[in-house]
């Protein structure tokens, strides 16, 4: 309702928007008095998110402002980035609330990721919905963005964490650690697991608000094939999968994927690439 009537006022003042969201409608609410709630703090996400702006901010167009708005006391699960036109202002903006920060099954990485998740709209390349506005960009389809997630910004935005020592207490999955360490080694395979276990997180609080009572697991990858590269959002175990391939990927993290190329900076098999690509579950290889 809130966007709905955004969308209305920005149309009175003939403004074009555009909005993708992380998650599909629902109705969960996480309140600051919630008795079950993450150990997320308001300082975490204040700190994550203002660190997150400054991330890409090089990439984004001169003619362009961006933000990044945290609605700490917003008890709704929800995420989601946008894109305003008009013929005084163009703008990107980001919006995550606090109720998707204290979901019981969020985590502080699960938080990155999600704000990896909305830059990947922005910046994650092709497949991708054709652009609607002059000047005001492409928008990365759901599932791309979620590969962008892990492909490249996790890496960057954890590229110089002592990654080891942060997954040294953590649980593991067995395949998780059996897949990272055989596409990675030097210190690498921990970015994957870490990259991965944010990935469990925020698979896990999507499937929740989806009301899925069977949650996302690495022992149960989604078989499925499309015919076509699917735009909207794939099941939650497909979600989970993306996730895991973009950490598995060996392309490097400081080569920019393309609009207009669904290859570069990627895993695909026109490269020779076994692990790291996109599933099957929503995406399409093209015929090179």
């Amino acid at each position: 309702m809130r966007y709905l009537l955004l969308v209305i006022l920005l149309s009175s003042l003939s403004i074009n928007f555009a909005h993708s969201s992380l998650l599909a409608e629902n109705d969960l609410s996480v309140p600051i008095n919630s008795p079950d709630v993450s150990s997320i703090t308001e300082e975490d996400f204040v700190n994550l998110l203002s660190k997150m702006k400054s991330l890409y901010i090089e990439q984004v167009p001169r003619d362009i402002s961006f933000n990044i708005y945290g609605e700490w006391t917003n008890s709704e699960v929800y995420a989601g980035a946008s894109r305003t036109y008009s013929s005084s202002r163009k703008q990107w903006s980001i919006v995550v609330s606090g109720g998707i920060a204290r979901h019981p099954l969020m985590t502080l990485d699960g938080l990155a990721l999600v704000v990896c998740h909305e830059w990947g709209h922005y910046l994650g390349g092709a497949p991708a919905e054709a652009e609607e506005w002059p000047s005001i960009g492409k928008n990365a389809y759901e599932s791309q963005a979620d590969y962008f997630a892990t492909l490249k910004c996790l890496r960057k935005f954890w590229k110089n964490d002592n990654n080891i020592a942060v997954i040294e207490s953590l649980e593991i999955p067995v395949i998780l650690k059996i897949k990272c360490l055989t596409a990675w080694s030097g210190g690498e395979e921990a970015l994957c697991i870490r990259s991965g276990l944010a990935g469990l997180s925020l698979a896990r609080v999507i499937a929740d608000a989806d009301g899925n009572q069977v949650l996302p697991s690495f022992d149960s990858p989604d078989r499925s094939r499309v015919h076509r590269t699917i735009q909207d959002y794939p099941s939650d175990q497909c979600r989970l999968d993306t996730f895991l391939e973009g950490a598995l990927c060996s392309a490097s993290s400081g080569e920019m994927v393309s609009f207009s190329s669904e290859i570069i900076g990627t895993c695909h098999s026109s490269l020779g690439h076994q692990s790291g690509k996109r599933p099957s579950c929503w995406f399409k290889e093209s015929k090179i």
